[in-house]
């Protein structure tokens, strides 16, 4: 039986949400930040956070599929697939696209001259009748030529493993103790790449708080639970500002990685609780049949 693979959602401010979904829409960030009246540079940053919430990603239109994977921005509406018709060479490159690889990339990925590459993008952007690479992966979702099964597929290999994890926990903790505190835009990154891996950990806590029934593991059922609450808190708080101070952003960081290693604690808690639990019996289900 296979299974759906799915990744948390990734809640943005009301600014980032707006900012991001204007460029998804096909607008300049000129024009968006017009429309929301602020600046372009106030514009500009709202997106730079945003894009470190999406899972620290670099390109515009990355973040937009990553965005409509993770319920970060409104999913367009779906349009039919039979009415849209795309050669093959341009089907190729909507995925490439949408991960923010450049024409060289994509020729090389492909094996492909450059110059037919940057051909195929400009007749794609005209077959999607898309304004800008982000419209285009807003396009492409809608005709169901980009999927979040496509997204996730490559994103899934981007996001660290829990050895990983760990490492960075124990390197975070020690900053002021062992080691230096880190620059600001270090500390703000690493805070970003633990709080994306703690809404992984947490979607997992909250499946397991489902299946595992409170009297089973009453002392763990607690601790879990308590952990959810803290998370839901400090997972969406808004992001700092790239002017704070070192030990500000430093301080952050410590929090989201006490709170990552709570979450892992309570996920391995309940697992364990989890296994103990007795199955019923499959025989029972057969004569259940029989009778």
């Amino acid at each position: 039986m296979t299974t759906t693979r799915t990744v948390a959602k990734v809640s943005l401010a009301p600014r980032e949400q707006q900012v991001l979904a204007g460029l998804a829409n096909g607008s300049a960030l000129g024009v968006v930040a017009r429309s929301l009246e602020i600046s372009e540079g106030t514009a500009s940053g709202y997106l730079k956070t945003a894009k470190r919430k999406l899972h620290c990603v670099r390109e515009t239109p990355t973040a937009v599929a990553v965005g409509y994977t993770t319920n970060a921005i409104t999913r367009p509406p779906l349009l039919d697939p039979e009415a849209l018709f795309l050669p093959r060479e341009q089907r190729h490159l909507v995925p490439l696209i949408a991960r923010g690889a450049g024409a060289e990339q994509m020729a090389a990925e492909l094996d492909r001259p450059v110059a037919e590459v940057r051909a195929d993008g400009r007749a794609l952007l005209t077959s999607l009748r898309a304004r800008t690479r982000s419209h285009l992966v807003t396009r492409a979702w809608q005709f169901g030529i980009l999927t979040a099964d496509q997204v996730i597929a490559w994103l899934a290999p981007a996001l660290p493993d829990k050895i990983e994890i760990q490492a960075t926990i124990d390197r975070v903790l020690a900053w002021g103790v062992t080691d230096g505190l880190p620059a600001t835009d270090v500390a703000l990154n690493i805070t970003a790449q633990l709080a994306g891996y703690g809404r992984v950990v947490h979607t997992d806590l909250c499946r397991l708080c489902r299946d595992v029934p409170p009297d089973s593991a009453p002392d763990a059922s607690v601790r879990a639970r308590a952990a959810l609450g803290e998370g839901t808190r400090r997972l969406n708080l808004a992001p700092l500002p790239s002017t704070v101070k070192p030990h500000v952003a430093a301080q952050r960081a410590q929090n989201i990685a006490r709170l990552v290693q709570s979450l892992l604690s309570a996920v391995g808690a309940l697992s364990q609780a989890q296994a103990r639990i007795p199955r019923q019996p499959s025989s029972q289900q057969t004569t259940a049949k029989g009778s």
